[in-house]
């Protein structure tokens, strides 16, 4: 099985519709018993999948996911970490920094196009396509400030095809299998696509939404410890560019 899916024996069955759908449950069974794939119950059925895979069969999460691919790796984050904690006092720092951990932020990518007059002298009508990305929960859109910090913005005041952002970083997504993803509980995306769209269309004025998935953007979290009090804050970077981050 090489889909980066979690598929049950219909669904590989339909890969293949020259075998008959038997022998596609035996081998499936044969295979998962010689330990080659991993099977297990989700639902009313069963799912199987490469074991060099994860999904998260409790949340239905079967499918592959798009992942910006970290560029800033643990050292390096580690690094830039210590340049958040406070001023040293003396020859010891007020801070220190404890558990790095790299984590997930699921966004909504929405393209769309829009009809704009261009021209200086002679006005005519183009179509322009732009592509943005809005937070999981609330719905502001991400920029980029300057060249090196992602953040969001609950209203950008350009047009939606003039917003720099992700797509200045990132050329390519790369699928990833959702279960290798730290994603906080509070930052899953719960809205439908309907209601991306009608928070999309109050902030910018355009024809057409043509499309709306999601991606998943990595950021580097870690703690803050008072070297005195051992009080804790958190901290982030993102893990593209390895300015700092609000992921809330």
């Amino acid at each position: 099985m090489k889909e980066v899916a979690a598929l049950t024996a219909d669904e590989v069955a339909g890969l293949s519709p020259d075998v008959p759908a038997g022998r596609v449950r035996r081998v499936l069974r044969e295979l998962a018993e010689s330990d080659e794939i991993r099977r297990e119950r989700c639902g009313r059925a069963f799912v199987h999948w490469h074991k060099k895979h994860m999904f998260d069969l409790e949340r239905r999460r079967l499918r592959p996911v798009l992942v910006a691919d970290p560029r800033i790796l643990e050292g390096d984050a580690m690094e830039r970490a210590h340049a958040h904690a406070r001023s040293k006092l003396l020859f010891f720092d007020a801070e220190q920094v404890s558990k790095v951990k790299l984590r997930w932020l699921p966004l909504h990518r929405v393209r769309v196009r829009a009809d704009r007059m261009k021209g200086f002298f002679v006005k005519e009508r183009v179509s322009v396509e732009a592509t943005l990305y809005l937070h999981p929960v609330d719905m502001r859109v991400l920029a980029l400030a300057g060249s090196n910090e992602l953040r969001f913005v609950a209203a950008p005041r350009e047009k939606a095809e003039d917003v720099k952002d992700l797509d200045e970083v990132v050329t390519e997504f790369t699928r990833s299998s959702p279960g290798a993803l730290e994603v906080g509980a509070d930052l899953e995306p719960t809205a439908e696509p309907a209601e991306v769209e009608a928070a999309f269309r109050r902030k910018f004025a355009v024809d057409e939404v043509l499309g709306i998935d999601r991606v998943h953007l990595p950021y580097w979290e870690f703690e803050l410890v008072d070297t005195k009090t051992r009080k804790t804050r958190s901290g982030a970077i993102d893990a593209l560019l390895g300015g700092p981050f609000m992921p809330h």
